[in-house]
């Protein structure tokens, strides 16, 4: 006759159940920004000025002006000059600014590179034609400082979509890596003197 020891082995003992309070992960408290951050943060921006960017353009200029890509530029208009109409006015078309937000040295030393890349352009041309050639340059970013160092070096900068509407049959267009709507409007009325940018094959059909 089983014991009642026996009958207590035998009834399966209650299991003992542990709940776990999940944290709500709407409750939490949102991450504290560092007072420095903030303070910066709401601080109205600096521009450098005008004879800030000059210094740096020049630095840049010397050094970029040493490389063998500045010196195959200028052989390359001297080589096909006599194939294009004369350019009698150069228009620049997004080169970037020269005081970007960030700081950013590369994109810095781009628009620079850009810039002189269009100038030694111009220089050449002025050169053999022997006449000055005049420059409007049209970039959306310029900051005061980029259009006080610019019209110091003796250029014209306008606002869309100025030089868009300057250009003609006797224009030097030099507009490197723009999307395509922006050679359509460069490109809308005539097709200029000459054109430096990307190759109308890379958008045909796209």
């Amino acid at each position: 006759m089983p014991t009642t020891e026996d009958k207590a082995t035998k009834e399966p003992q209650e299991e003992e159940w542990t709940f776990v309070k999940t944290k709500s992960r709407f409750r939490r408290a949102p991450p504290k920004v560092p007072s420095a951050l903030k303070a910066k943060h709401d601080e109205p921006r600096v521009y450098k000025s005008a004879a800030d960017i000059a210094g740096e353009y020049e630095s840049f200029r010397a050094r970029w002006r040493e490389t063998p890509c500045h010196g195959h530029i200028k052989q390359l208009i001297r080589s096909n000059v006599r194939k294009h109409k004369r350019v009698r006015r150069a228009v620049c078309l997004g080169v970037g600014t020269f005081d970007p937000e960030d700081g950013g040295w590369d994109a810095k030393r781009k628009s620079f590179i850009q810039l002189d890349g269009f100038l030694t352009v111009v220089e050449v041309l002025s050169e053999l034609y022997d006449e000055s050639i005049p420059c409007t340059l049209q970039e959306p970013r310029f900051t005061p400082g980029d259009v006080g160092f610019l019209t110091g070096l003796g250029h014209d900068v306008v606002e869309s979509p100025a030089a868009f509407d300057a250009v003609d049959e006797d224009t030097l267009v030099f507009a490197i890596h723009m999307y395509r709507p922006i050679y359509e409007m460069a490109l809308e009325k005539t097709l200029p003197a000459m054109f430096v940018g990307t190759g109308w094959d890379t958008w045909d059909g796209a």
